[in-house]
């Protein structure tokens, strides 16, 4: 009974031995406080927490922002800050017109003065192809200039740009762009890829001098219009992406503005074969007659000329078949069959050519007003030519 006692005794004393931490007679034990080991612990949930929320905070962005990395290009940034039109609203301050190089104004052309409270003052200038929305533009009325971000503008104070559409008063869902053939869509879509043109045979389609919008023979709509400088007037817009017009949209309509080179279709044709009334030149009668040719309107050169004052300075080059001739301090040149012109130090060009016909020469009569710069213009059977200019809107 004695040895089994002692055996126990014996067994407890070495498993006390065992749990026990080692003592080393040089290096006393310093007893932890309660306080350090309760701050120790409180230190180690804090940093675990922090960088659970830093995983998950990045994991959460990642997830939101990896399907749209394949589109933040350096391109697609840039398309997103230069639009392809660039407007400004403001209110109009001044309406200067133009002067040519003979002193006089030139058709068409006007510097806008625009004020805005939040941009400041810029200059919308207007020429032959500025297309006018809206009542006629005055000073004191608020309007809107749009202008190709692509066309360089004269680098003064206040900045000049050149108008492509000016409207007058407040315009919603309207839009100006180049429109393009899809051929995956086999539709119009916008340069910016943000409207498509849904529309059909009774949608009003016109031109941007009013006449109905003419498809040559043999060819399709679609590819008439891709690539042109369409305006696209619309109340309301289906829910794709992108935004497409609807067919039923009452208020659905398309205007094809001119391209540089275009002239009024009204100057081209003669729908309702008008009576040859002549020509006029500073109002007086002169006895020769337009001609037509090919479809465009024609006028004797040297008779308008010699009307104009300026017949004594027509050089004619029977070697190279050109003409020269002086507008005032504008020297001008062009050889005959030719629609280029050189304007003092620039290069201008009509759609119809300069025709020789019976030993006179004949030029398109827009050519005195886009080259020569003075007022012209066709009514009723009846060119008009004058150099003493009259502001018309």
């Amino acid at each position: 009974m004695k040895r089994i006692k002692w055996l126990t005794a014996t067994a407890m004393a070495g498993m006390l031995t065992l749990s026990a931490p080692p003592i080393f007679a040089d290096e006393p034990q310093v007893p932890i406080a309660e306080e350090e080991v309760r701050d120790q612990v409180i230190q180690e949930e804090a940093s675990d927490q922090a960088a659970q929320e830093e995983t998950q905070t990045t994991t959460e962005h990642h997830e939101y922002y990896e399907p749209y990395e394949p589109y933040e290009t350096e391109d697609a940034q840039n398309e997103k800050t230069i639009p392809p039109f660039l407007s400004f609203t403001g209110k109009v301050i001044e309406i200067i017109p133009v002067v040519g190089n003979t002193g006089r104004p030139i058709e068409h052309q006007y510097f806008v003065k625009l004020q805005s409270e939040e941009y400041g003052t810029a200059i919308l200038r207007t020429d032959h192809n500025t297309f006018f929305i809206g009542e006629a533009i005055g000073e004191g009325d608020t309007i809107t200039g749009w202008y190709s971000s692509d066309t360089p503008w004269v680098l003064v104070y206040p900045p000049q740009h050149l108008a492509r559409v000016l409207i007058n008063g407040h315009k919603e869902n309207f839009k100006l762009s180049h429109f393009h053939l899809d051929p995956d869509r086999g539709m119009l879509v916008s340069e910016d890829n943000q409207l498509v043109l849904n529309f059909t045979d009774v949608t009003p389609l016109i031109t941007q001098d009013g006449e109905k919008f003419q498809v040559p023979r043999g060819s399709a709509l679609l590819n008439e219009l891709d690539g042109r400088l369409l305006i696209v007037t619309y109340s309301t817009t289906d829910r794709m992406l992108p935004a497409g017009t609807m067919i039923s949209d009452p208020d659905l309509a398309i205007t094809v503005l001119r391209n540089e080179t275009d002239e009024p279709q009204a100057a081209q044709s003669n729908p309702k074969q008008y009576p040859n009334d002549g020509i006029s030149v500073n109002g007086d009668r002169l006895d020769v007659a337009w001609k037509q040719i090919e479809e465009a309107y024609y006028v004797p050169f040297r008779a308008v000329v010699d009307a104009l004052g300026h017949g004594e300075t027509i050089i004619w080059d029977s070697l190279n078949q050109t003409i020269s001739v002086s507008n005032g301090a504008t020297k001008i040149h062009f050889p005959i069959s030719s629609s280029a012109f050189i304007v003092g130090q620039e290069v201008k060009s009509l759609q119809s050519k300069v025709v020789l016909d019976g030993g006179t020469t004949y030029v398109p009569w827009q050519f005195f007003r886009d080259v020569f710069g003075v007022s012209a213009w066709f009514s009723e059977g009846q060119v008009f030519i004058s150099s003493q200019y009259e502001i018309e809107q």
